[in-house]
C-alpha cells in the first residue's frame, strides 16, 4: 500500500466563546457563557476545548479544514444540534451564510459518513439535523465550505507551501463562528460559538 504524504494542520492554540440567546416575547435575552469552558488535554495531539452547560456537554478541535468532536446530552429530553439551520461569519467575510459542507462524519454504535474528502468528488450540501436522546454522547465531525470566509478557503486563513510544514501564514488573531438552533425538548436556543486563532502549526503526515 503506498503512503501519501500530505500537510496536516492543528490549531496549537485557540480561543472559544459560546452565547445562548433564548427566545422571550418578541426579542431575544442573551446569557453569555450559561456554562463553563474548560480545555482538555489530548496526548499526542493539541488539546481541545470543552463547554459544559446542565443540558448538554461538546468537546470541540480544529483542523485546518474543519472541526469536530464529542456530543453529551445530559438532559432527560432529546437533544438537536440543528446544523441545517445553522450560519457561518468570519472576521474576514463578518457577514453570516448558510452552512454548507463536503463532508459529514458521526460515529455512535456505526459510522454515518456522508461526502467525500477527495477533492475531485467534492460537493457542497447542507447537513441535517443531529439529535441525541437523553444520556446518549456521540462524536462528529464536518468540514464546512470555507470559500467565502477566508480566502485561502482553510480554516483561520492559514496557508503553507506544498508539502511543506510550514506555514506562510498562521491565521492568528482571525476568528470563525457559528450560530447554532439548538432545541432541547420543547426548549429552543440560539447558540454562538465563536473560535479564535492564537497560534498554529503544520506537521506532516502519511495517509
Amino acid at each position: 500500500m503506498a503512503a501519501h504524504a500530505g500537510t496536516q494542520v492543528r490549531l496549537a492554540s485557540w480561543a472559544a466563546s459560546f452565547l445562548l440567546a433564548a427566545a422571550c416575547g418578541g426579542g431575544e435575552v442573551v446569557v453569555d457563557f450559561a456554562g463553563t469552558i474548560v480545555t482538555v488535554p489530548r496526548p499526542g495531539s493539541f488539546d481541545a476545548v470543552q463547554y459544559r452547560s446542565r443540558d448538554f456537554d461538546w468537546t470541540l478541535g480544529v483542523g485546518a479544514q474543519g472541526w469536530g468532536g464529542s456530543i453529551t446530552n445530559r438532559s432527560t429530553s432529546t437533544l438537536c444540534l440543528r446544523f441545517d439551520e445553522a450560519k457561518m461569519r468570519s472576521n474576514l467575510h463578518p457577514e453570516a451564510v448558510a452552512l454548507t459542507i463536503y463532508h459529514w462524519s458521526a460515529f455512535r454504535d456505526k459510522w454515518d459518513l456522508q461526502g467525500s474528502t477527495d477533492p475531485h468528488q467534492r460537493h457542497y450540501f447542507r447537513p441535517q439535523s443531529f439529535c441525541l436522546e437523553p444520556r446518549e454522547e456521540a462524536s462528529i465531525g464536518f468540514a464546512p465550505n470555507l470559500e467565502l470566509l477566508f480566502p485561502t478557503r482553510k480554516m483561520f486563513n492559514v496557508s503553507w507551501p506544498d508539502k511543506e510544514p510550514n506555514l506562510a501564514q498562521k491565521g492568528a488573531g482571525n476568528w470563525i463562528a457559528m450560530t447554532l438552533p439548538v432545541e432541547i425538548g420543547q426548549n429552543k436556543q440560539l447558540m454562538d460559538v465563536k473560535l479564535t486563532a492564537m497560534d498554529s502549526k503544520a506537521r506532516i503526515g502519511n495517509w
